[in-house]
């Protein structure tokens, strides 16, 4: 009888396969778990902002000028509501 005939060999195998299986689906049920999926898109996250903020300041660093420029303008679009307020109020006091 060949070794691949012999039913020990075959049922050995089989047991390998099994167990290779099981290990397979013991480290998928790990990656699923929530706290795993979160960590994952955590870390997902932290590169793709260090790599957005690292690109940012490569641009900024070569356009000073219209970094300057889109900041005040940013800056004024945010601020123009209290700004006025606080203008109005200046003004009425007079």
């Amino acid at each position: 009888m060949t070794d691949l005939q012999d039913p020990r060999h075959a049922e050995r195998k089989a047991e390998v396969a099994k167990e290779r299986l099981l290990s397979t689906v013991d480290q998928v049920k790990a990656r699923l778990m929530p706290d795993a999926l979160k960590r994952d898109a955590l870390e997902v996250v932290k590169e793709k902002a260090g790599d957005v903020a690292e690109r940012f300041s490569d641009a900024a660093a070569k356009r000073p000028a219209l970094t300057a420029g889109v900041t005040a303008a940013t800056a004024f679009i945010l601020l123009y509501r209290p700004i006025r307020g606080i203008v109005r109020m200046f003004l009425k006091e007079k």
